[in-house]
């Protein structure tokens, strides 16, 4: 099994590999070419991917729209995962509505929060979805192994999670991980 500083040199060639060969990818020749509506979706305070780049995007697509999120994060599903949903759903029932129907209909479902997590529990839980074990992470945020159980314990608890795979479908699903 790999050590954690391996892990997280793999991780690290992993991503530069992805980032290096998705920036390798440009669509702007075949974007005349498509004939549906499309929609766009961009992080608020994305770093990968400008803002400019997502609309040049979206007024390149005949029928193209851009819908800005809440966020930074590079993955569609690690943040505000129920309002993504929401709007990918509103879009596909109606691709004409007003951004201002897409967004309504998004606030109109409840959106999960943290399930009543304290802020250190849901930094463990990120760390845990991540796949660290109890003794990683309480040597990431200088604490000791019982203090990170009880953690543990608790945001179970708290989330009506089983183990840490429910832990981490959890964490995913409600954008905390």
């Amino acid at each position: 099994m790999p050590s954690l500083s391996q892990r997280g040199v793999r991780s690290e060639e992993v991503a530069r590999a992805t980032l290096q060969a998705a920036g390798g990818i440009d669509v702007t020749a075949d974007t005349g070419a498509v004939r549906c509506p499309v929609l766009v979706l961009h992080r608020a305070e994305a770093q990968v991917v400008p803002l400019e780049v997502s609309s040049e995007l979206a007024r390149a697509l005949p029928g193209g729209r851009l819908a800005i999120l809440p966020g930074s994060s590079a993955s569609l599903f690690f943040e505000a995962t129920e309002l993504v949903v929401d709007r990918i759903v509103a879009f596909v029932r109606d691709p004409l509505a007003e951004p201002s129907a897409v967004a309504s209909v998004a606030r109109s479902r409840p959106m999960r929060g943290a399930g009543g997590l304290s802020p250190r529990e849901t930094e463990v839980l990120r760390l845990l979805a991540g796949g660290d074990t109890n003794g990683q992470i309480a040597a990431r945020l200088g604490l000791s192994i019982n203090t990170v159980e009880r953690h543990v314990v608790n945001l179970y608890r708290k989330i009506d999670a089983r183990g840490r795979a429910e832990a981490t479908a959890w964490a995913i699903h409600n954008g905390v991980a």
